[in-house]
Formats: C-alpha cells, sequence, structure tokens
C-alpha cells in the first residue's frame, strides 16, 4: 500500500476593507467556495476567527507525489493572488508531510 502524503498551504489574509463578523465569513465563505470549485482542495479558516482586519486559512490536498501536491498548492496561491480580490494574501506558506 502506497503512503499518503499530505499538502498545508498556510495563508494570511488581509481582510481590512470588512465592517462586520458576518462581512468577513461571507468573504472567506466565498474563497473557500471558489478554491474548491476550482482545485478540489479543503479549506478551512484557522486563526484570527475574532479580527475584522485579518485571516489565517489553510489549504490541503492529498496525494502520493509531494512534487506534484508542492505544485499545486503553489498554483492555488497564486490563483488566489491573481483572482480572489475580497482579500489580499499578506504571507503564505507550504508545508509537505
Amino acid at each position: 500500500m502506497g503512503r499518503a502524503i499530505v499538502g498545508i498551504a498556510t495563508l494570511e489574509l488581509d481582510t481590512e476593507g470588512v465592517d462586520s463578523q458576518g462581512q468577513k465569513r461571507s468573504v472567506i465563505q466565498s474563497l473557500t467556495r471558489r478554491v474548491r470549485q476550482e482545485f478540489n482542495a479543503s479549506v478551512a479558516e484557522i486563526d484570527d476567527q475574532n479580527s475584522l482586519a485579518s485571516a489565517v486559512v489553510a489549504i490541503a490536498v492529498v496525494g502520493s507525489d509531494s512534487r506534484h501536491i508542492n505544485s499545486q498548492l503553489s498554483k492555488i496561491v497564486t490563483w488566489i493572488e491573481t483572482n480572489f480580490r475580497d482579500a489580499d494574501v499578506v504571507d503564505h506558506s507550504i508545508e509537505i508531510f
């Protein structure tokens, strides 16, 4: 049996333009939905839930080839930076386990 490899991209997002927790939740839900549709990846807000100015999300991909997983996560981060206008990526990291 093969070994499962998990890749996680953690993104720190600037959500300065939101005025309420409801609006922030809507932004994060939109990001989650679009990444899932476009890339079939798992997405969750993992930190800064109580902050209006920022959010931290994790995106997970599972597979058998670490190079492919790293490439997929890099594409997802680039796609978010290019196509998602409701929040700016301040920082990100990619880890492979």
